[in-house]
């Protein structure tokens, strides 16, 4: 058509480097099962529920924190979402072992828009941000042995 570019032939390209580059980060590392038992072992209620959704769900800790119960659907088996990164609306399936776990922190006394994890709710609401929480999920992996606990004493040396 008329004004229209065709791409590139990889000639022209092939020889240009990626600005991404792939790298092992911290983020990316995962857990065995005997590893990720040990800190199920170790969480409360809410701390093994936060983490057996991050597991099954795949979102951040962030939005696991700030669920409701009006975001889970158990009659169709959803959970829907809006991320609190971009605010995207998601519906992901719930895996068949979510269920037995939400009915563990269920009470009857709880209402739709009532936190499904109240006391990590409350602390990203209050706070705005889930650096806490992160500090907290740092703590059971070091209590588990996974990783070193943190001293939190300045190294002089600012935000690297």
């Amino acid at each position: 058509m008329p004004g229209e570019t065709a791409p590139l032939p990889n000639a022209f390209t092939e020889f240009v480097e990626t600005v991404r580059k792939e790298r092992e980060s911290e983020s990316s590392v995962r857990f065995t099962l005997p590893e990720l038992r040990s800190v199920l072992d170790l969480a409360n209620d809410e701390w093994r529920s936060m983490i057996l959704f991050g597991l099954y769900t795949g979102q951040r800790l962030g939005d696991i924190a700030t669920l409701r119960w009006n975001n889970l659907d158990l009659a169709r088996g959803e959970l829907r979402l809006s991320t609190r990164k971009t605010g995207k609306a998601i519906v992901l399936p719930l895996a068949a072992s979510l269920p037995k776990q939400i009915e563990c922190l269920w009470s009857s006394s709880n209402e739709p828009s009532a936190p499904v994890h109240p006391k990590a709710f409350d602390l990203v609401e209050r706070q705005r941000k889930t650096g806490n929480l992160s500090n907290q999920f740092a703590g059971l992996l070091a209590a588990a042995g996974l990783r070193q606990k943190k001293n939190h004493k300045s190294t002089g040396k600012g935000r690297g």
